[in-house]
């Protein structure tokens, strides 16, 4: 019974991590794009010598918020992962 909760406890934690990295990426990804977009924005601004130079600035709220369950996901996986072995090795020691 506790080998298979392990099994499973392991399977939820890794799947946790997966997901953790996965959004990780999509915010770094999302983060330099807009950090692309803003640099080409100014510098088009300079070039042309136009006064009027958007900023974009809704990446970083994004980027904090998912920088923030991204931890909590992988800091959540890593545990489910480690009870999982916890509940595997108890069942060997049990028997």
């Amino acid at each position: 019974m506790f080998n298979v909760i392990g099994l499973i406890a392991g399977l939820f934690g890794a799947i946790l991590l997966a997901y953790a990295q996965y959004d990780l990426f999509r915010t770094i990804k999302l983060w330099l794009d807009s950090l692309t977009a803003n640099d080409l924005s100014i510098s088009n601004g300079l070039q042309n010598q136009t006064a009027n130079v958007p900023i974009i600035v809704g990446a970083d709220k994004h980027y904090d918020r998912s920088v923030a369950r991204s931890g909590m996901l992988s800091t959540g996986g890593w545990v489910l992962i480690a009870l999982g072995f916890a509940f595997q090795v108890f069942h060997t020691f049990i028997q």
